[in-house]
């Protein structure tokens, strides 16, 4: 009895459909799981990388965003459009010359800050269906954490509200809460 997928597809067997479906699978594991950069806040630029070796050729449209579905950077027809960029973003942003033929559409982001932490990803469009889509999560690690030590000091000893804390979504809180924690509970007692 044959199945109806290699009935449908002669020459197709259900080993070599199943082998078909892992190798897609895979594409999409890689395509999906990203890459992490870490810098230092008040560096000049990062370098979030996407380098492909599919041939791009036709209406493509290359759209980085970050985490709020911001537009970081569209570059489509050859050239970039920074009329559809978030403020935020706006001078920030450079792509290599030629990245359609190249294959390289990785992203400078210029004058970081810790705000700047946060998954960005590129989505490749032609013909305004999806070609491929990667992440690249940036690490930028800032002057912040000693300011915010010592207000996170003052908000644990005092025992304040710390729901606004947790809402700014900066790494190097979530260390400096402990400490501070572990420092107002050995004060407390001595």
């Amino acid at each position: 009895v044959k199945d109806s997928l290699s009935e449908s597809f002669p020459g197709f067997t259900l080993p070599s459909s199943l082998l078909l479906l892992f190798i897609q699978l895979m594409l999409c594991f890689v395509l999906l799981s990203g890459q992490e950069v870490k810098v230092k806040e008040g560096e000049e630029s990062v370098q979030l990388p996407f380098k492909t070796t599919a041939h791009l050729s036709g209406d493509i449209r290359v759209e980085w965003t970050d985490r709020d579905c911001r537009k970081v950077h569209v570059y489509q027809n050859g050239s970039d459009r920074p009329e559809e960029q978030d403020q935020v973003y706006r001078d920030r942003t450079e792509m290599k010359k030629d990245p359609l033929r190249t294959g390289d559409l990785s992203l400078t982001l210029k004058h970081l800050t810790v705000t700047d932490t946060g998954e960005y990803r590129c989505s490749v469009y032609k013909d305004g269906h999806l070609l491929m889509r990667t992440r690249v999560t940036l690490k930028v690690k800032g002057q912040c954490c000693l300011f915010v030590s010592s207000c996170l000091f003052v908000s644990h000893c005092l025992n304040a509200s710390k729901l606004w804390l947790i809402n700014m979504n900066v790494h190097c809180l979530v260390v400096t809460v402990f400490h501070a924690v572990e420092f107002c509970t050995k004060q407390t007692i001595i």
